[in-house]
């Protein structure tokens, strides 16, 4: 076992699953708060849930180091509206294409 961790001490694989660790807490303690935020934008729950995991991605994909927590949190936010608000272009989007489609007839 204590070469198993030596190993990956020496590969840095236990910095980065520390870090995953800490990325992991910190957003399980703002996820209401991106729920609260997506939700201001969007009405179906559904769609809401989809930006709350949108941004779980966009933000685990490139995770910062914040000295403070409500830089984290400004942060996830914007990611959380950003989602949201290409969840709702996309749905005014594809409601025009049918509108359109529909008028064609």
């Amino acid at each position: 076992m204590c070469l198993t961790i030596n190993m990956l001490n020496e590969l840095g694989l236990l910095e980065i699953l520390d870090e995953r660790a800490q990325f992991e807490a910190q957003f399980a303690r703002c996820r209401g708060l991106v729920r609260f935020a997506a939700s201001r934008l969007l009405k179906d729950a559904e769609e809401i849930a989809e930006a709350v995991e949108n941004c779980y991605l966009a933000a685990s994909r490139y995770a910062l180091s914040f000295e403070y927590d409500g830089e984290f949190r400004r942060w996830l936010v914007r990611i959380a509206v950003d989602e949201a608000f290409e969840i709702r272009s996309r749905k005014l989007f594809q409601c025009q294409a049918e509108f359109r489609s529909a008028a064609e007839y």
